[in-house]
Formats: C-alpha cells, sequence, structure tokens
C-alpha cells in the first residue's frame, strides 16, 4: 500500500490531528444536530469534515501556511472536486486577525451546504467562508491570497 495512503487510513482511524477549531466546529455541528465525519479519507489526503448526508468537504483553515502547505492544499482541492464533492473553505483569519467560529456561521454554511446537495459541484470552483458563515469575496488581492483554485 502507498505510503501516503497508509498514513491517510491510520489518521482517520486515529485522528491525532484535529485541531482545536476543528474541535469547536464539531461541537457545532453537534449541537444543529448535523451528522458529519472527520478526517475522511480522500484519495491519499484527509479531509477535515465531510457531511454524511452531502457531498460537501469542509476545510478549517486558521492560517497561510508555507509553500510547501500551499502546494498540497492545491493538489488535495483539485483531487477532492475531481471525486464529486462541493469543497467549502472555513477560512479564520483575515488581514483583520481571527475570526470567531459561531453557531450563527455554522447554521448558515450548512444551510449553503443543504441548498448546493442535490447539484454536482462546478469544476474546479470552492466556496470560502469566515466563521461568522459569510462568503468571502475572491477578486483581486485576495483571489491571489486566499483562493487555491478559483472561489465561486
Amino acid at each position: 500500500m502507498e505510503h501516503r495512503l497508509q498514513t491517510a487510513l491510520t489518521n482517520c482511524f486515529a485522528p491525532t490531528h484535529i485541531g482545536p477549531n476543528e474541535t469547536h466546529f464539531a461541537g457545532l455541528l453537534d449541537d444543529l444536530g448535523v451528522r458529519y465525519r472527520q478526517q475522511t479519507v480522500i484519495g491519499h489526503y484527509n479531509v477535515d469534515f465531510t457531511l454524511e448526508e452531502l457531498p460537501v468537504v469542509i476545510e478549517v483553515v486558521s492560517g497561510g501556511g508555507d509553500a510547501n502547505s500551499r502546494a498540497i492544499k492545491f493538489e488535495r482541492s483539485k483531487l477532492v472536486l475531481n471525486s464529486g464533492w462541493h469543497l467549502f473553505e472555513l477560512r479564520l483569519t483575515s488581514d483583520k486577525g481571527c475570526r470567531p467560529l459561531t453557531l450563527d456561521g455554522a447554521e448558515k454554511i450548512i444551510a449553503d451546504a443543504n441548498t448546493l446537495g442535490s447539484t454536482p459541484p462546478a469544476t474546479g470552483k470552492y466556496r470560502v467562508f469566515r466563521g461568522d458563515g459569510r462568503r468571502v469575496s475572491l477578486r483581486g488581492a485576495n483571489r491571489e491570497r486566499w483562493a487555491a483554485i478559483g472561489a465561486l
């Protein structure tokens, strides 16, 4: 078995790579009664969340990362999108600092997921949200700074 796939499977069954923001978001989803999985294996990558009843992946991002991290994010995003999933990026940082995760924000994100759940994902497109559930417009400088592929 390929080493990267073996590592992804290990992380799925013994989830040691779940950070505090992911734990908090999981609690909000629990409060909303949303069924989800953490550290789901897609290809040889683990994604933060998948919704059990919808083809939606939610990645919680709290930093920009180095060039290697951005390259991995780009490849993972392409794989997720090409595998038939909608990809939501929950962006917790911006020029103005950290954006807290809120219950209202989680409700808005899940409402968007429910709206999109019955439609196929747009090729090469994903959605970016702040912790309060507002969509982030990725135009101009924001597109270059935040987009891995190209956001809707």
